[in-house]
């Protein structure tokens, strides 16, 4: 057996002692390392499950497993060959192991998926219009928590 050998085309040549001679041919494949990328988007809003993992592998045969750890819930579809989407994430870390499923290498990937604080709206002040129908009252607040940017959107009250 021959150990530490690169990849390539290489020949074997086999002599007896009585001078027959057997040459082989063999090609050692090579692979390119396994690697993953991962893009995620976090939860819209407080106490959701909205979060999103996309995880793009490349290198070894192709041929890959995906497991969870952490979760025992999580599926995935895949959007091509080596790209899959985790959706519908709460709050927290997701390692994701990857396996080549021809040549048994692994590795793994941990995404943070967060959650925004609740979305609070607290008015500090308001100020009463001068006359009736004058228009001219008001209304300072304060908004916290959530994702901004915000928008903001005052109703008229009906008379």
């Amino acid at each position: 057996m021959f150990e530490s050998v690169s990849s390539g085309t290489h020949t074997i040549t086999v002599r007896h002692t009585n001078g027959c001679v057997q040459t082989v041919t063999v090609n050692v494949t090579h692979y390119d390392s396994l690697s993953a990328t991962t893009q995620k988007s976090d939860i819209s809003c407080y106490n959701n499950t909205d979060g999103v993992i996309t995880l793009t592998v490349t290198g070894g045969t192709g041929s890959y497993t995906y497991t969870v750890a952490n979760s025992t819930s999580t599926s995935y579809h895949e959007v091509r060959p080596g790209e899959i989407v985790y959706s519908g994430l709460g709050k927290g870390q997701y390692t994701i192991n990857i396996k080549d499923d021809v040549i048994g290498c692994e590795i793994q990937r941990t995404v943070e998926i967060v959650e925004p604080p609740v979305l609070k709206a607290v008015v500090h002040k308001v100020v009463s219009e001068t006359c009736y129908h004058s228009n001219n009252g008001g209304m300072e607040f304060e908004i916290t928590g959530g994702r901004a940017p915000y928008s903001y959107e005052l109703k008229r009250p009906t008379r």
